[in-house]
């Protein structure tokens, strides 16, 4: 069967889905702006699929291409997780599947005088995965990015956003949701990673955004470290770069 998603995010809260030869594409996950001296913009989430804690999502062959996640601009910049798919307490399988050109954006910092001008982080920029049961083989990655949200304004308050994971973060094994613990891995086979970045925000008086994990991003300093296992698999050509 042949799908294509490709009108705006799909949203899924503890369902089944199985894509089989499909195209997902084009979609856009986009947080709204906030303005003022306490604002702070909204979050992008999931470019392309969002799926909720318990969810089963199996992806096999296909596309996933130009999918974008960007946070709201103004104040201190929104968020953005998962370029084409955020993911969380989920079992997540993608099999045999081709990755391109999707993108996490963070919004810009603030207007001139707000008490946070900083620039949105950037997580993930074709999957944010946090604490699933992640499998991936077979699959490419290629020329997705991680870019952290810049500051506008010139001041030491105005950082650039960090920016984690280019192709796919996966930054704790377990994370607690309205009282239920979930834990999850991370299992890579026979992938290909190449050409992907994570960039940090510029700085505009303060400094500029942290990047790591121009391909990958597993692990989160101070969080439970994720069970992670990698074989087979190619990671080259791939760009971590601090703002």
């Amino acid at each position: 069967a042949n799908e294509a998603f490709d009108a705006g995010p799909t949203d899924f809260h503890a369902a089944t889905l199985n894509a089989t030869d499909s195209t997902i594409a084009g979609n856009v996950a986009q947080g709204g702006s906030g303005t003022g001296s306490f604002a702070f913009s909204n979050s992008g989430t999931g470019g392309g699929i969002f799926d909720d804690v318990g969810s089963v999502v199996t992806i096999s062959g296909g596309t996933i291409s130009g999918n974008s996640a960007v946070g709201g601009s103004g104040g201190q910049g929104g968020s953005a997780l998962g370029g084409a798919i955020f993911s969380q307490g989920t079992t997540l399988t993608i099999n045999q599947t081709t990755v391109t050109a999707n993108q996490a954006q963070g919004g810009a910092g603030g207007d001139p005088g707000a008490l946070n001008e900083q620039g949105g982080l950037a997580f993930g920029g074709a999957i944010e995965s946090e604490s699933d049961t992640l499998t991936i083989t077979g699959s490419i990655f290629r020329d997705n990015a991680a870019i952290g949200g810049a500051a506008q304004t010139a001041s030491i308050f105005s950082s650039g956003g960090e920016a984690f994971g280019g192709a796919l973060d996966f930054p704790e094994s377990s994370v607690d949701y309205d009282g239920i613990t979930m834990t999850g891995s991370i299992a890579l086979a026979g992938d290909t990673f190449s050409g992907n970045r994570a960039i940090g925000g510029e700085g505009d008086g303060g400094g500029g955004g942290y990047a790591a994990g121009g391909g990958l991003n597993i692990g989160l300093s101070g969080s439970p470290q994720p069970a992670a296992t990698i074989t087979g698999t190619t990671i080259t050509g791939n760009v971590a770069q601090g703002g």
